[in-house]
């Protein structure tokens, strides 16, 4: 007996008591027809490789402005390896921007960029990119990346076979379909569609977001063939909230390969930290991470510039903030931008009762996000409803009380996000912002091509008069104005 039949008949006996309603549904007989086509009961794991191909990804939340896509990379090689039993997934890629320069967020700047991404036993990790071969934790992707791995063709099968599914009858491109549904908290809710041929050509599925609360994803399986015994499409398309995300084309299959991946000890004994630096009085550089924030102390409240990732982040912050300024909260965040991953904790920040600042030309869109529900993975905000009170920035944005002067500024013609704001302190000469200028450890080399994110931020100081001596950047350290000056070749 496999492993594979043990399982289910451990979920068959001991989790649901034999589900007799799913064994006599008139339908189950062409969801086992389309079990065994695929080889869905053969199968625990999978390896599929894209090689040389023509295919793209896009980096997701990260788009120049709201409403426009998403940026798109060039897919030169992929390779992904699943264990369904062990709920486990690798996936690597390599890739390169397809436009230059530069517009919106995610990497590479230029040239070309390896980056593989983890999940296995629950917790989430990523590999090369910035971070080179150290295993860079992500607790916050491991419900999303379970939930990829589920969505695969054989994944959803093998999902419904461990479950309760649904069965209807339903027609797709006038095509007759028989849709099987499922559901895991905290995971997903997805609906396959399984064609004539006893195929699956079609998964909707509903993702946990940290931003809008819960994400609809569409993925589509073309051009199927065997190997091995086990169907698998050759082509697939997927969409993110409506966006296109992937089109992979797959060159080799191999069904049932060996797929060995251990959780690093680095990645299973992180934590979530905030590390709070004193720059100046009543101004703290909240680290920790590999994302930022800034803790500003006004006279009756908190501001806090950026809350990045997720509600996990947001909380952490909200108790390191209690532990610096005992007696005041936090009232006020900024949002530099709605990049995913410099947004992703705003919801837990309304549920606390704070007011979100951000640029006009994002208002729409993020009072949209955090006001809508995160059924499927609840949140902070979701065990704490509240209405999220957005206050809109276009040009100019300035706060004072007592001693203390605060401008928000938008950044005018930054090819990063259309509405992007820094806060500048005047008296502190101190500069906070996100991904425009993030300084590498001291006695790095100068870039040979000056980023032209960073040229733009100078041009913008430049314009306003700001007289900025450092910089707090939401990704990297704390900076000399000088130093990001000899970056791009402005040397003072």
């Amino acid at each position: 007996m496999t492993k594979f039949s043990i399982f289910l008949m451990w979920v068959g006996l001991v989790a649901f008591g034999g589900d007799a309603h799913a064994q006599t549904d008139p339908m189950r007989p062409a969801f086992d027809r389309a079990v065994a086509r695929m080889g869905a009961d053969r199968l625990d794991t999978i390896e599929y490789e894209g090689a040389g191909i023509s295919g793209f990804l896009v980096v997701p939340g990260q788009a120049y402005a709201p409403g426009e896509p998403w940026p798109q990379l060039g897919l030169k090689a992929y390779k992904r390896q699943i264990d369904y039993v062990n709920e486990t997934q690798l996936e690597d890629f390599t890739f390169q921007r397809l436009i230059e320069p530069a517009r919106g967020g995610g990497l590479p700047l230029r040239g070309e960029m390896r980056y593989a991404q983890f999940v296995a036993g629950g917790y989430a990790w990523n590999r090369f990119g910035q971070g080179g071969d150290v295993p860079q934790p992500r607790p916050y992707d491991a419900a999303a990346r379970t939930h990829d791995l589920w969505i695969t063709p054989h994944g959803i099968l093998r999902m419904a076979l461990a479950s309760r599914p649904e069965f209807r009858r339903a027609t797709l491109n006038d095509a007759p379909m028989l849709e099987v549904s499922v559901s895991r908290t905290g995971i997903l809710r997805a609906t396959a569609f399984i064609d004539a041929r006893d195929l699956v050509v079609r998964v909707d599925s509903v993702v946990g977001d940290p931003l809008v609360g819960e994400a609809k994803v569409q993925t589509l399986y073309e051009d199927y063939d065997e190997d091995g015994g086990v169907a698998f499409p050759r082509r697939i398309r997927q969409t993110y909230q409506g966006f296109p995300m992937l089109d992979l084309t797959v060159v080799r299959v191999k069904p049932n390969a060996p797929v060995d991946i251990p959780v690093p000890a680095p990645v299973r004994s992180a934590q979530t930290r905030v590390v709070s630096q004193l720059v100046a009085p009543g101004v703290w550089y909240l680290t920790g991470g590999t994302h930022h924030s800034v803790l500003i102390e006004r006279a009756e409240e908190l501001m806090l510039v950026d809350a990045p990732q997720f509600d996990g982040r947001s909380l952490a912050i909200v108790a390191e903030a209690a532990r610096l300024a005992s007696g005041k909260r936090i009232r006020t965040v900024v949002n530099t931008h709605i990049h995913t991953d410099h947004s992703g904790g705003l919801r837990a920040f309304v549920a606390e009762g704070a007011a979100i600042v951000t640029h006009a030309i994002n208002a729409g869109f993020l009072q949209r996000s955090v006001s809508a529900p995160s059924g499927v993975t609840p949140d902070h905000l979701a065990k704490a409803p509240r209405a999220p009170i957005i206050v809109s920035v276009r040009d100019r944005e300035v706060w004072e009380d007592g001693p203390r002067r605060i401008e928000a500024h938008h950044i005018r013609g930054n090819a990063h996000n259309a509405g992007m704001l820094m806060v500048y302190l005047p008296i502190e000469k101190i500069l906070i912002e996100a991904d425009v200028y993030s300084p590498g450890p001291p006695g790095a080399a100068v870039p040979v091509v000056p980023n032209h994110f960073t040229v733009n931020l100078a041009d913008n100081v430049a314009r306003l008069g700001l007289a900025v001596e450092r910089i707090l950047p939401m990704h990297g350290r704390v900076a000399s104005y000088a130093d990001m000056l000899r970056e791009i070749g402005r040397a003072p």
